[in-house]
């Protein structure tokens, strides 16, 4: 996307070290019950000295997340944006392992922030090697966050690595 600017994302690199059993930056979630994923930051496999973020389901849930959320100060609504991040998998079950976008917001000011729209890219499944994986759309008006996460929905591992979120000028 030409001209695009990136909006403060912390960690996407995952370069900081894990404090205890959380990601600095992050959220670590599942869907409910007893613990179902490992999730936590491992080298890479392919660049010596640089690190990524690594989930496996180990039993049977609904989903397993990571993810936060990006303050949309001085970002006009309108405008397309755009979650992009390396990704692979590894015996991953059809409902598979994706970046899932949310635009955050009020419909009216005496309500809770909800989601105003959510946009999901398509699933990788199966034994996929790194590639690059995005999703945008456009931001809504009444929009204050945006949320950035991937999930594994299915069976397999996943990896993920330099996630960047930029809004078009």
């Amino acid at each position: 996307m030409a001209n695009a600017q990136d909006l403060p994302l912390k960690n996407g690199d995952f370069q900081q070290a894990m404090v205890g059993n959380s990601v600095p930056g992050w959220r670590l979630e599942q869907h409910a019950g007893d613990p179902a994923y490992e999730m936590k930051v491992v080298p890479d496999d392919v660049e010596p000295g640089n690190s990524v973020f690594y989930m496996r389901r180990t039993k049977t849930e609904v989903y397993g997340l990571i993810g936060q959320e990006v303050p949309m100060t001085g970002f006009p609504t309108g405008k397309e944006i755009e979650l992009l991040a390396r990704m692979k998998t590894k015996a991953v079950g059809p409902d598979g392992w994706l970046l899932v976008l949310d635009m955050i917001g009020k419909v009216h000011r005496t309500l809770p922030l909800s989601i105003l729209k959510q946009v999901r890219s398509s699933p990788l499944s199966g034994d996929r090697d790194w590639q690059t994986v995005s999703v945008r759309a456009a931001v809504p008006d009444g929009t204050t966050l945006i949320g950035v996460s991937a999930m594994l929905l299915d069976a397999g591992a996943g990896w993920i690595d330099d996630v960047r979120v930029r809004l078009a000028q």
